[in-house]
């Protein structure tokens, strides 16, 4: 039996599209769905979707429940022994539960099952800020490769072997809960055709907070210290050779150039592979964009950083209501 379990609060306008999505799934038997005390018609959209669809959806509403503790409520309510987990702002692709649990059903050893995730086609703004946000395929490397929770699957024994979602973190969670897995020995298996389509920030504002937040969990949970520390360096470095390119010679432009073209590349290349049919002014338009995305993005990297770890430091980690 296959469960599918989502966590959500005040997603009136996204949720239909997951729910809709959901309903053209093959061997999809049951939807768990914990509600973290939306204020919004959340909760009324998916009661009138009941009847539409093609299998029971139980519905707990958890007031004040994180996404980690949502996740371990529907985990622990669902019937099935293989769970799959997505997230409201996303749609999932056509056969993307097929895909996500066939090694699962087909070998016996299989725990764990990564999907991907693709860009969704918006206006202008939402999409420099998914070329800087969603990855593409070609950066995964798949033996280090950690799912996030908008597409994984597992068995259920595999999220009680780690003691589930750590519901101290207010985010990163599912980075936590899957290098458990790998530390104890649990192996991931990457299924790229198993992807979704995320509908990222739409604020520039929103993107900052975002970042923010994924940095300050970082420091909670004492992940990535050497990629933080080289993006310190990468600016530190920026900086003094801006300063000498000012104040001693114009030769020191051209490493500067030349790492700044570098750093940007895999940016642009996202751009270029998740809207591969835009218009050469569009993508003018965006190669200019996307830079002081990546540097605002930065910025709140290296200003939440530290924040997390003085927080967890000093005992004072936030609980934060989903």
């Amino acid at each position: 039996m296959v469960s599918v379990v989502v966590t959500v609060k005040n997603e009136e306008f996204s949720i239909k599209e997951l729910l809709s999505s959901l309903n053209r799934q093959k061997g999809l038997d049951e939807l768990v769905i914990v509600d973290g005390g939306s204020k919004d018609k959340t909760v009324m959209i998916i009661d009138s979707f009941k009847s539409k669809a093609k299998f029971p959806i139980n519905l707990i509403i958890e007031p004040r429940a994180n996404i980690a503790r949502g996740r371990n409520i529907a985990i622990a309510a669902a019937k099935g022994d293989i769970i799959a987990v997505t997230d409201a702002g996303c749609e999932v692709g056509s056969g993307w539960l097929e895909a996500l649990t066939r090694p699962l059903k087909e070998q016996e050893k299989s725990r764990v099952v990564a999907g991907f995730f693709k860009a969704y086609r918006g206006r202008f703004a939402h999409n420099v800020l998914s070329a800087v946000t969603i990855p593409s395929l070609g950066e995964v490397r798949t033996w280090k490769f950690l799912p996030s929770s908008r597409s994984i699957a597992f068995r259920k024994d595999a999220w009680e072997k780690v003691a589930k979602y750590p519901e101290w973190l207010p985010i990163c969670e599912d980075v936590v809960f899957d290098l458990t897995l790998k530390r104890r020995g649990i192996d991931l298996h990457f299924a790229p055709d198993a992807w979704v389509t995320w509908f990222v920030r739409n604020s520039w504002k929103d993107y900052f907070w975002q970042y923010y937040r994924y940095a300050r969990g970082d420091g909670h949970a004492k992940l990535w210290p050497r990629r933080h520390l080289i993006r310190y360096a990468t600016y530190a470095s920026g900086v003094i050779l801006t300063y000498l390119t000012v104040q001693i010679s114009l030769l020191f432009l051209i490493p500067l150039l030349a790492g700044f073209v570098v750093y940007m590349s895999k940016f642009w290349g996202r751009f270029l592979y998740h809207y591969p049919k835009e218009t050469l002014l569009t993508n003018v338009l965006a190669f200019l964009t996307i830079p002081f995305l990546v540097i605002e993005g930065d910025v709140a990297k290296m200003v939440g950083y530290p924040v997390g770890v003085w927080q967890r430091m000093t005992g004072k980690i936030r609980f934060e209501q989903y």
